[in-house]
């Protein structure tokens, strides 16, 4: 696995507060883990700070399908383990799971969630009513819940995933 961190200097939001990019890229034995293994994209932010992602994208160098994805699956971002999903690819409703990991190739299948979603429901940010304590210093994770039914079996050994994330850091 490979993991970025870059400060992209040149996108100043706001004083002190910049837009960042952390990429990482999963090898075929933790895309078929995803279920019960999740992969840490931004290391927790510290004390008095959350991680509020703006968009993400997901590459897959295809060479075979994955197989056993459920049909309630999701691909999700989420923060922490115990914070709903901030971003999500649904299989239920456009089959965006099977569409990214079993779509048949081409090598560069892509997926991207803007903070504007589509109608389908990919995106559920926005959540209401939580405070400080529930988002603080909460590292940044990609993880799959795949209905139950485990493992991603199939892929290829040359398969890989790259996850690209753009996100602030604010002060709570």
């Amino acid at each position: 696995m490979s993991y970025t961190s870059v400060l992209d200097g040149l996108t100043q939001l706001a004083a002190g507060m910049y837009l960042q990019r952390a990429i990482v890229t999963l090898t075929d034995a933790q895309i078929k883990a995803l279920p019960t293994t999740s992969v840490e994209i931004v290391a927790a932010p510290g004390a008095g700070k959350a991680i509020f992602p703006l968009a993400a994208w997901f590459r897959l160098n295809w060479f075979a399908d994955y197989e056993n994805i459920a049909s309630s699956s999701l691909l999700t971002v989420q923060a922490g383990i115990q914070f709903g999903a901030l971003f999500a690819l649904l299989d239920n409703v456009n089959s965006d799971v099977d569409v990214l990991l079993a779509s048949g190739g081409p090598a560069g299948t892509n997926a991207w969630l803007p903070l504007a979603s589509r109608a389908s429901g990919s995106l559920s940010i926005g959540i209401a009513g939580f405070n400080d304590a529930v988002i603080e210093n909460l590292p940044l994770l990609f993880q799959c819940a795949n209905g139950g039914e485990g493992p991603l079996t199939g892929g290829h050994a040359n398969n890989t995933l790259k996850v690209t994330v753009y996100y602030i850091v604010v002060d709570l």
